[in-house]
């Protein structure tokens, strides 16, 4: 069932918020979990298992309680056009034959089944690096949308979601709204329930609606497209305000720039184009961290040691470490001279003459603890060349 903008809320808004609404006292063991969930509105049948765990009383150590810990919702095949009421819930006979039509022959019914997991806190085991997880979710929410009755991938089929007892109520229903519209249950929102999400995220950010409400908007429009697969309760709320004050501050420096400043900006966004350390802080004032070591041609992670270790110094600014210009160019000529040092170091052995470069070892390290400068550094290589009789295979820094 496709929504139709209106001041009405759609019937798979209202589903997804009675869901959320019946979910929440299953963990706090003030209800049973039922066998399955009738979403009347949308005419789904969705099947219910659990999974339980022991949880010790405060006021008597000696008993424990079984309290819910994981609930998973499995939703039956349909068709996404035309929503066609499913085998469970069909009434007559020609309704069921018409709805068996829907499932495709030869197709194992569990890659043609939706599964909802709901959890309270967080997840038990996290992912370090979530990022390329969730651009490959969104890539295969959105095939799956067109897909009708054939295989769904992975990330399609199962969808987890995560709440906070002490959130607000709406906020597991706003989740579950948000997943069907990613599985292609909702087509289009109605104008209520978008400001049911809009009021939602100006309650969180703790702003008034009437100046949030473009930034609330364009956070809103982020959900439907950008929100997937959480990790903790917090996350939710989390992507909330970061998307929607990025975007106010967006507006706010809007509203400040000159026309000549606002329409610049705006060329560089549409072309994806992003603001460099330099245009931050100024075209000669300092270099971030991933700057000087892409011009050093090393891992950041050795900027970091560096900066860690006191060989050198950074600022922190606007959330993220900034060396100053002198201190990057003085560390890019300690690295060259390093190099240089390696590589003569290496040219000497390969070339059979270990004792010399075992004496240029001695030199050098000589030269460091008495903090000789880089030119006498550089001059004892080349002296180490001179005497070897070896061509210089690698070009010396300048001075």
């Amino acid at each position: 069932m496709e929504s139709v903008r209106g001041d009405r809320h759609s019937e798979v808004f209202l589903d997804a918020q009675w869901l959320g609404r019946e979910i929440r006292p299953l963990f706090t063991g003030q209800t049973t979990v039922p066998d399955a969930f009738c979403l009347w509105g949308s005419r789904v049948l969705v099947r219910a298992s659990c999974l339980f765990r022991l949880r010790r009383q405060e006021d008597d150590r000696r008993q424990d309680v079984r309290v819910l810990r994981r609930l998973v919702l499995t939703f039956p095949p349909h068709n996404l056009n035309d929503w066609e009421p499913i085998l469970a819930v069909a009434n007559t006979p020609d309704e069921r034959a018409r709805s068996a039509q829907h499932i495709s022959e030869g197709v194992p019914e569990y890659l043609l089944l939706r599964r909802l997991v709901v959890e309270e806190g967080d997840a038990r085991q996290l992912l370090e690096h979530p990022k390329p997880w969730r651009v490959e979710a969104r890539k295969e929410l959105r095939v799956s949308r067109d897909l009708e009755e054939k295989p769904l991938p992975f990330f399609a089929r199962h969808q987890n979601l995560y709440f906070d007892k002490n959130g607000p109520m709406e906020e597991l229903g706003l989740q579950i709204f948000l997943t069907f519209a990613h599985w292609g249950f909702a087509k289009e929102p109605t104008n209520a329930d978008l400001q049911a999400i809009v009021t939602y995220i100006c309650a969180v950010c703790d702003r008034e609606e009437e100046r949030f409400r473009p930034a609330a908007e364009q956070a809103a429009s982020y959900l439907f497209t950008n929100w997937v697969m959480p990790q903790r309760a917090s996350d939710f709320r989390a992507y909330v305000r970061r998307v929607a004050f990025d975007h106010n501050s967006r507006e706010v420096k809007k509203r400040k720039q000159s026309p000549e400043q606002g329409e610049l900006e705006n060329e560089r966004s549409s072309r994806g184009k992003e603001r460099t350390g330099r245009q931050i802080v100024g075209a000669t004032e300092a270099l971030s961290v991933r700057a000087l070591a892409s011009r050093a041609g090393v891992h950041h992670q050795r900027i970091d040691e560096a900066i860690k270790a006191g060989k050198l110094r950074a600022k922190w600014q606007r959330g993220r470490r900034l060396i100053e210009r002198l201190d990057a160019e003085r560390f890019l000529k300690d690295t060259e001279v390093t190099r240089a040092v390696r590589a003569t170091r290496k040219t000497l052995i390969k070339a059979g003459k270990a004792k010399e470069a075992e004496t240029f070892r001695k030199r050098i390290y000589r030269l460091k603890k008495s903090r000789a400068s880089d030119e006498s550094i550089l001059e004892a290589v080349r002296e180490a060349y001179k005497k070897t009789n070896i061509p210089r295979m690698t070009k010396l820094p300048s001075k």
